[in-house]
């Protein structure tokens, strides 16, 4: 019950819409994190943008765990 809906492969975008869909996130919590998905893609810095990664990989941790 991870991943898309739809397809075997798809977007992030897609993946955390269908997770909302599912129940498992808010519609801010997907806002939340898509947001800190587009800022550790901007800067995919692990010293100067480790924060960002911390929480975008702790945050879809528990999607992956629930």
């Amino acid at each position: 019950n991870v991943g898309c809906l739809k397809d075997w492969i798809g977007r992030f975008e897609q993946w955390m819409r269908d997770e909302q869909t599912r129940g498992n996130i808010t519609e801010s919590d997907r806002l939340e994190i898509l947001e800190l998905n587009r800022r550790w893609q901007a800067n995919r810095d692990p010293i100067n943008n480790g924060s960002v990664k911390r929480e975008l990989t702790e945050r879809l941790r528990r999607i992956v765990a629930d």
